[in-house]
Order: structure tokens, then C-alpha cells, then sequence
């Protein structure tokens, strides 16, 4: 008779809890029937934005998000986050405000804890609006004018603080290397949107609305890693 073991973790990190039934008795031997219960299943891993790409990273052996992060990977993740504030100054304070709101990044009982607030997601998001509509206007000035880039620096160390402590680091180091990549992000973002405007000849407008789509995207990716 084989027993699967109580609270045992399967390859793709999904724990389970056996329930034993009463044997059953079929001729001269005895068969014991469980139940099984997944309380990390496949579904709740697809309740995140993008979890579904760690969730078949597991599944073919890339991967396995049940480890826990190790510094240098949050550190990546802090400059990324940095470099979607350089896309977008205001998206990545506003993912990050959102993830906090909904415990995808935990900020509790930290100096960055009002991110999680109802107010600050209302605020963020309502200016990640505003500036995502203004960008589309001739009359913006360029990210790479000063006050673009104060404010790149800015949202950036804001947001990737929040990603370091969020992994136990020191807001410091998120801090730094957010404003790093906003900075990056910014003269990236600047010189590959241009390119690709004068390389492909379509209005810059189109393009806008594909970073648009990028910046947001990756942004929820990022904050979804936890």
C-alpha cells in the first residue's frame, strides 16, 4: 500500500494535505483512500499578473520560484524597475503602489508602508494617467530635459526601494540602483523611440502607445515576482 506523505511539496512547488478515509477492504486486502488538497495550485499561481510565465518555467525545469530570491536577483529587479520609470516617470510608483495595496510586495511595518495605502494608489494612479495622456501631446517636453529626468531619478529610487525592501534588503540599495535605472531608461527609451520612428516612418503616436504597453507590462511583471 503506498502512502502519499502528509504535507509533501511536489516538483512544481505545490504543496499538499492529505486527508486518510477508512480503509477499504477488497478481497484479502485493505486499500486506504485519500484526499488530496492543493493550497498553492495552478490557478491561484495564475491570480498575479504574468505569474503564468514562472508558473511553466517550473514546469519545464527553468525555475523554481519556491526558492527564495537571492540579493542579486532583487537588485536586478530594482534597476528594472528603474528603467520602466524612465519609460514612464509615474507607472512604476503606481505598480509598485498597487502591489503593495495587494500584498504582492510587503512594505508592512516599514518606512515605504504608505505605499500600500488607499490614498497613495489613488494618487499615483491618477498621475500615471495624467502623464501617460500628456506624453502623447507635441507640446511635452523631452525626458532627457532636466525635470524629466529629476523626475525619473526620483519615481525610480521611490519604486526600486520599494522592490529591495519588499525582498528584506535595505531601502539603500533599491533606492540607488532605481534611480540608476531611470536615468538608463530614459535615454533608452528616448533614442530607441526615435529610432524606430524614423526607421519604420509611422507616426510617433503608435509608438508611444507600444511603450505605453511595455512600461505597464513590465512593471506588473516585476511586482509580481514575490
Amino acid at each position: 500500500m503506498v502512502q502519499p506523505l502528509h504535507g509533501t511539496q511536489s516538483s512544481l512547488g505545490l504543496s499538499a494535505e492529505c486527508h486518510k478515509f477508512p480503509a477499504l477492504k477488497i478481497g484479502k486486502r485493505e486499500w486506504s483512500i485519500q484526499k488530496v488538497e492543493r493550497s498553492n495550485s495552478a490557478s491561484e499561481r495564475f491570480r498575479r499578473p504574468f505569474s503564468f510565465v514562472s508558473y511553466f518555467l517550473t514546469l519545464t525545469g527553468i525555475g523554481d520560484t519556491s526558492l527564495c530570491m537571492s540579493a542579486t536577483f532583487v537588485f536586478v529587479l530594482s534597476f528594472a524597475i528603474g528603467i520602466v520609470s524612465g519609460m514612464r516617470s509615474l507607472t512604476a510608483p503606481a505598480v509598485a503602489a498597487w502591489a503593495a495595496h495587494r500584498g504582492w510586495l510587503n512594505l508592512a511595518g516599514t518606512r515605504l508602508a504608505f505605499m500600500g495605502s488607499t490614498a497613495a494608489v489613488a494618487i499615483f494612479t491618477v498621475l500615471a494617467i495624467v502623464e501617460l495622456t500628456t506624453d502623447k501631446l507635441p507640446s511635452t517636453p523631452s525626458r532627457t530635459a532636466p525635470v524629466g529626468l529629476i523626475a525619473r531619478f526620483i519615481c525610480g529610487a521611490l519604486s526600486g526601494a520599494c522592490v529591495g525592501v519588499s525582498a528584506g534588503q535595505t531601502p539603500a540599495y533599491g533606492a540607488i540602483l532605481g534611480a540608476a535605472g531611470g536615468i538608463a531608461g530614459a535615454f533608452a527609451g528616448y533614442q530607441w523611440r526615435t529610432g524606430l520612428v524614423k526607421a519604420l516612418k509611422v507616426p510617433d503616436f503608435v509608438l508611444a502607445l507600444l511603450e505605453d504597453a511595455i512600461a505597464i507590462g513590465a512593471g506588473l511583471f516585476i511586482v509580481s515576482r514575490y
